[in-house]
């Protein structure tokens, strides 16, 4: 199963500029636009799916927005098409944080109390999801996707592994098969987006996402080598 259809968090060319789909739900100005967060300027809009292409990236950690009615205190976040509202439980903004899902309809819901701050809210809630979706509610992964990334987090194409895809990324249909399949394999291959040179690096970890029916990807399991 290839990451290629468009999917929220999926990884996205605007053009020549970098970006990340927050949700796939149709505008009201037009069904085949999904809106996308632009890394270049930082701004969200809508996009029509027809000029995007495929990174070829998996997701990372969902970025905080400015909240979409300005109030810079109710920092934004989207993840696997949700979209979730933080804020802080005092006036001042310096502590605890909760964290609330907003509906389509606009219903609010808390999902998660008593964060140190914005970003640790966001975090601790992307688990919560991930772990949820992973245990069924809302269909287990049907299988899971590994990539090796260095210390700084770059992703690797292990190429030279017998069962990597065209990106270098291995497919495996539990976390248990894990280990046994990436055992032995140090260094991998880094691949410049904007250049098109590779070197060869030291892996630091490698990431196994759960791989959803709908195509989408959740937060990784990571292992050391």
């Amino acid at each position: 199963m290839r990451y290629e259809k468009i999917t929220p968090d999926m990884q996205v060319k605007i053009g020549d500029a970098p970006g990340v789909v927050l949700h796939t739900r149709p505008a009201s100005s037009a069904t085949d636009a999904v809106f996308v967060l632009n890394y270049i300027d930082g701004l969200a809009l809508w996009v029509t799916a027809a000029r995007l292409t495929n990174r070829n990236m998996t997701p990372s950690l969902p970025t905080l927005l400015r909240s979409p009615d300005g109030n810079e205190g109710d920092p934004t976040f989207w993840y696997l098409g949700h979209e979730c509202r933080v804020r802080s439980d005092w006036r001042d903004g310096s502590g605890p944080w909760t964290v609330e899902h907003v509906a389509e309809d606009g219903t609010r819901t808390v999902v998660m109390r008593g964060q140190r701050d914005a970003t640790a809210a966001m975090q601790a809630t992307v688990t919560a999801m991930t772990a949820m979706r992973a245990i069924g509610v809302g269909g287990a992964p049907v299988e899971y996707l590994v990539e090796a990334a260095d210390r700084n987090v770059f992703p690797l194409r292990a190429t030279e592994h017998p069962d990597a895809d065209e990106d270098g990324r291995l497919h495996v249909a539990s976390l248990a098969e894990v280990p046994a399949v990436v055992e032995g394999f140090t260094r991998a291959t880094a691949r410049d987006f904007l250049t098109a040179e590779e070197t060869r690096r030291a892996i630091y970890h490698w990431g196994a996402y759960p791989v959803y029916a709908d195509g989408s990807l959740g937060q990784p399991t990571l292992y050391r080598p």
